[in-house]
């Protein structure tokens, strides 16, 4: 998925007539995630959720499958 490029990006709202997914700019098509920084189009990898590269079809979904949790050992060496 390309990087919306624009200044501003355009993203569309539940008033729009297009159907594009809410994280796609309305001027180019590219990818513009709402949580980027100013003049950013991604958001940062220490915040990110949108697993745009290993979910490219569905970035925004929660994807619970691409997190491992480690349950930590009650005991306690000595």
């Amino acid at each position: 998925m390309s990087d919306c490029r624009c200044a501003t990006p355009q993203r569309p709202t539940g008033d729009e007539p297009e159907q594009l997914a809410p994280w796609l700019c309305l001027t180019c098509g590219g990818y513009a995630c709402e949580y980027a920084a100013p003049g950013q189009t991604r958001c940062s990898p220490a915040i990110c959720d949108c697993f745009i590269r290993t979910h490219p079809d569905s970035p925004r979904d929660l994807h619970l499958e691409a997190f491992t949790v480690v349950v930590p050992d009650d005991e306690v060496e000595s």
